[in-house]
């Protein structure tokens, strides 16, 4: 009997979508298969008067794969040989040794996963073939399975801070020491950026990076924002009110911002053990740099690129997930 640890649907590998697109899928796949795992008793016609029979083929035990996951449990095993009139296979789950309680499944198919199990628990499993003229074989030797365990740690911060960024190079905008189990751990933090005032229309690409320990980790992140300011703004703001809005005086029709809200967010990753320090730096792209789908001129006023932005984080949170048998 061979048994695996192994991350859920692993036979999907599809490298030149996004993670995002395959991590969806996986998901998708999942759950498909749990809810056609739990479909397929409705469809099946069973005798009511089921023998047992030596001559349906028994599942050998050296031919099933136990692939085990954070509560569910995968199981795989080859087709017997000299099967005939198959019917479908049952499939027994327990957690006693002697199958007192117990759940019953079957599949068409020589596998099946068993879902939303606890954590940290031992499960008993047996399979046997059940063929179309009423006949049952003997069970396989009984597959003795343990879920991992797993502890959950989570830390929410709503601090808010400020800043403002106008530097090309990358410069610390938020820092947080954490103290991790050592396990899987994914955090994220909103934020709001609004563009620096500046008079006709300025356009800014902030460019983001998590660090930790000094380290970037992930990709970078980009958020770009934009606004204008008239002649007549310029002058209200430094003056107060000022009744010559009528005169013409500036070809733009009025101020404006647009405004960015979201999140920041670190995909899933490992983390070692201890004390680290998590940061998030930024700094604004120069406009040599400008992406291609930038805010572009169209013989209107001038745009200016690069121009400071005023930055505003808080709701920092970070989970942590470690998993063991």
């Amino acid at each position: 009997m061979r048994f695996k640890v192994a991350r859920p649907n692993q036979e999907v590998r599809l490298r030149k979508w996004e993670p995002g697109r395959i991590a969806q899928l996986r998901v998708f796949l999942s759950n498909l298969e749990t809810a056609t795992n739990r479909s397929l008793a409705a469809q099946v016609s069973q005798s009511s008067k089921r023998k047992f029979s030596e001559f349906v083929p028994k599942i050998v035990s050296q031919d099933i794969v136990t692939e085990i996951e954070f509560r569910e449990i995968r199981v795989h095993f080859e087709i017997p040989k000299g099967l005939k009139n198959f019917l479908f296979y049952e499939f027994q789950l327990s957690g006693s040794s002697r199958f007192f309680e117990l759940e019953q499944f079957i599949s068409y198919e020589p596998s099946f996963v068993f879902p939303d199990l606890q954590d940290a628990a031992v499960y008993f499993i047996r399979i046997r073939v059940v063929t179309k003229d009423g006949l049952v074989g003997p069970w396989s030797e009984t597959v003795t399975a343990t879920t991992p365990s797993a502890k959950v740690f989570g830390v929410f911060d709503d601090t808010l801070s400020s800043v403002t960024v106008s530097a090309n190079t990358f410069s610390e905008v938020f820092s947080t020491v954490y103290s991790a189990l050592g396990g899987t751990i994914y955090y994220s933090v909103q934020y709001r950026i609004n563009p620096a005032a500046s008079f006709g229309i300025s356009h800014s690409d902030v460019e983001f990076k998590w660090m930790v320990d000094g380290v970037q980790n992930g990709q970078f992140m980009i958020v770009s924002v934009y606004g204008g300011a008239s002649i007549l703004d310029v002058i209200t703001n430094a003056i107060g009110s000022f009744p010559f809005d009528t005169l013409n005086l500036d070809p733009n029709p009025g101020s404006f911002k647009v405004v960015r809200v979201g999140s920041l967010i670190q995909k899933t990753s490992d983390i070692t053990e201890g004390d680290h320090t998590i940061s998030l730096e930024a700094r604004v792209l120069p406009s040599g740099v400008s992406r291609p789908d930038a805010f572009q001129e169209n013989g209107a006023p001038t745009i200016t690129y690069g121009n400071p932005a005023d930055i505003e984080l808080n709701n920092f949170n970070i989970f942590e997930v470690t998993t063991g048998v």
